[in-house]
């Protein structure tokens, strides 16, 4: 029996039972784009969060001419773990920044992880890649529809292959599609939120920025466990102090303390 084209034939078969996982697959990483961007671009809590930074950058430069800044780029957040206290080097700026959060802001602590879960979850690959995957899809769907062209034009009476992949070829022309609009909303929807925080899409990629704020994240909340883990020490002798106060016998003379106090002021300086 002859088939014709049966290479090309065999190539719209697999690519029929192939579609649904790459479709799926690349539809999820797209949604990751576009659902990340959104949620960083409306967050009140990473506004907050950018906010403080900006205050604290400003006071620390003083009246200098970085000291009136409007804003700043993203790519400086991890250039607060550079700037330490000269007298507890283990201090840095973010250390600072989040001990004033945590005392003002307290709930940015606590639910800056769920309102950017799409952020902390994407693992996705540039746009350029995903755009060259989009592009693979549609050699899928053009292959299978110039196949069916071809056999409509040179008709056998015996091939089903028309009646068989007739509904596969209409659902993936639609799926794609869908996936297209669905790409440049993405695409649209990254741009904007890079401009928003003074970034060039064009030199920034999707792993790069949200990487960036990701890590930026992570030191946020491991500095807030710093502070937490360095402050129970001090609780502790806090504790013993008064334990050992209520235990003192009420018939003896209380001493009396002179108590001079120092104020140190802190300096952070650039290491």
């Amino acid at each position: 029996m002859y088939i014709p084209k049966l290479e090309m034939r065999l190539n719209c078969w697999l690519q029929k039972r192939t579609w649904q996982p790459q479709y799926q697959d690349l539809k999820q990483n797209i949604l990751s784009v576009l659902n990340a961007s959104q949620q960083l671009k409306n967050s009140k809590i990473f506004r907050i969060i950018l906010k403080v930074v900006l205050e604290f950058g400003n006071y620390l430069n003083g009246s200098t001419p970085n000291g009136q800044a409007w804003g700043f780029k993203i790519s400086c957040l991890p250039k607060l773990l550079d700037l330490r206290s000269q007298f507890e080097t283990r201090m840095t700026l973010l250390h600072y920044i989040t001990g004033y959060i945590s005392l003002e802001y307290p709930e940015v602590i606590t639910n800056i992880e769920t309102e950017l879960k799409d952020v902390f979850e994407n693992k996705t690959n540039s746009l350029t890649v995903l755009s060259s995957e989009l592009a693979e899809l549609k050699k899928t769907v053009t292959t299978s529809i110039e196949y069916s062209k071809f056999l409509q034009n040179n008709p056998h009476s015996e091939d089903r292959f028309p009646s068989k992949m007739g509904p596969f070829i209409a659902k993936a022309q639609t799926d794609f599609d869908n996936l297209e609009k669905l790409f440049k909303d993405s695409q649209q929807s990254y741009n904007e939120v890079v401009l928003l925080f003074d970034e060039d899409p064009k030199t920034m990629d999707v792993t790069e920025f949200f990487g960036v704020v990701q890590k930026f994240i992570l030191n946020l909340q491991k500095a807030n466990k710093d502070l937490i883990r360095w402050k129970e020490p001090q609780e502790k002798a806090s504790k013993t102090q008064k334990s050992e106060t209520l235990s003192v016998d009420p018939s003896e003379p209380i001493p009396t303390v002179s108590v001079d106090v120092v104020t140190e002021e802190i300096v952070v300086s650039s290491m």
